[in-house]
């Protein structure tokens, strides 16, 4: 099984199950603490048929500042798509990229970042990926956040759900 299937599987339970942090380690600092939620929209135009435009707003919870990765940098913000039969969507991630990453940022107890998310589009750790929709059909979408990329737990938002308008 390769490593994309096994994570998001894992991921799948996870949020089936309704749990709020996902840890590689098993472990996270004890005082931090960070709510993730994420907005969703349609987008109809004709530039970017059949997609899906996300905001996602992350909270620090904890009580002390946390330097946290750059939400658009490399495995630190992607998304969990299920159809409406509950199966997992696979993202294509067909390009290759390489950039210059965002610097991290600070986030005080209470501060809140937001990161959009044109087609939800993430980087995986090799590639650029986003999601396929098919129109008028429904999709449950869960945003997860790795404050620390690879290196630490991953905090997961409510599924959200959407359907894809029809444009003819």
């Amino acid at each position: 099984m390769n490593r994309f299937a096994l994570a998001v599987g894992c991921i799948s339970i996870v949020a089936a199950v309704g749990l709020r942090q996902i840890s590689a380690a098993g472990q996270r600092p004890s005082d931090e603490a960070f709510s993730v939620r994420l907005e969703l929209q349609p987008v109809t135009g004709p530039l970017r048929p059949r997609t899906i435009n996300a905001r996602v707003i992350i909270r620090n919870n904890g009580t002390r500042p946390v330097t946290v990765e750059n939400a658009g940098n490399r495995m630190v913000t992607s998304f969990l798509v299920q159809d409406r039969w509950l199966d997992v969507l696979k993202p294509a991630c067909n390009d290759k990229i390489d950039y210059a990453p965002g610097a991290p940022q600070t986030l005080a107890p209470g501060e809140t970042l937001t990161y959009t998310a044109p087609g939800l589009q993430f980087i995986s750790g090799t590639g650029l990926c986003e999601y396929q929709f098919n129109p008028s059909q429904r999709y449950h979408v869960v945003a997860v956040y790795r404050p620390h990329g690879e290196k630490g737990p991953g905090f997961t938002s409510p599924q959200e759900e959407i359907v894809i308008p029809d444009i003819r």
